[in-house]
């Protein structure tokens, strides 16, 4: 298991968390190339019109403000990009291979987990996992329908931002946990 890849595959899920349900998508049906421009155009697009959309609003924004709101959207930007970069490699280190190696090799990736205790690691992984997404999905849905509302109004736009900086330490907390979760559990999958 450590000296085939799955160890880099093991990394690549836990430090990339966010994108799991499209690596496991692409991988196993969708074509490569095209998976990966739509995941590209999805997370690096929406900082730059975010970045556009600010620009309509530095006149009735103090400096403060519009600097704290230039960092978050930086840092965005960076996390989306690094992840888009790592997921683009991923992809097309994979795209020549066929649907039964595909499929194979999450079969090694997912096998040891089945057995104590990386069964109970895998839930909780999968359980953070899925807090990240509920957290994620509703806070970036409402976001960005607040954020388009806010063209016609700034009430709106307070909101958005008041979503925005409520749900992004949440964030940061559960990337931070994943990513010491793939320190700790990386030795164990060197003893295997």
């Amino acid at each position: 298991m450590g000296g085939d890849g799955g160890f880099f595959l093991f990394q690549f899920f836990l430090s990339q968390f966010f994108s799991l349900p499209f690596f496991f998508t692409s991988v196993l049906f969708l074509p490569t190339f095209s998976f990966s421009v739509f995941f590209f155009i999805f997370f690096i697009f929406p900082p730059f019109f975010f970045f556009i959309f600010l620009l309509f609003h530095f006149s009735s924004l103090s400096f403060f403000v519009v600097v704290l709101i230039s960092f978050f959207s930086l840092s965005f930007f960076i996390s989306f990009f690094l992840s888009s970069v790592f997921s683009l490699f991923f992809l097309f280190h994979f795209s020549s291979l066929s649907f039964f190696h595909r499929f194979f090799f999450l079969y090694r990736f997912l096998y040891p987990f089945f057995f104590p205790p990386f069964f109970l690691c895998f839930f909780f992984f999968f359980f953070f996992i899925f807090l990240f997404f509920f957290f994620s999905f509703f806070s970036f849905f409402f976001f960005f329908i607040f954020l388009f509302l806010s063209f016609f109004s700034s009430f709106f736009f307070r909101i958005s931002f008041i979503i925005f900086f409520l749900f992004y330490p949440i964030f940061l907390f559960l990337r931070c946990f994943v990513f010491s979760f793939s320190f700790v559990s990386s030795f164990a999958f060197l003893l295997l």
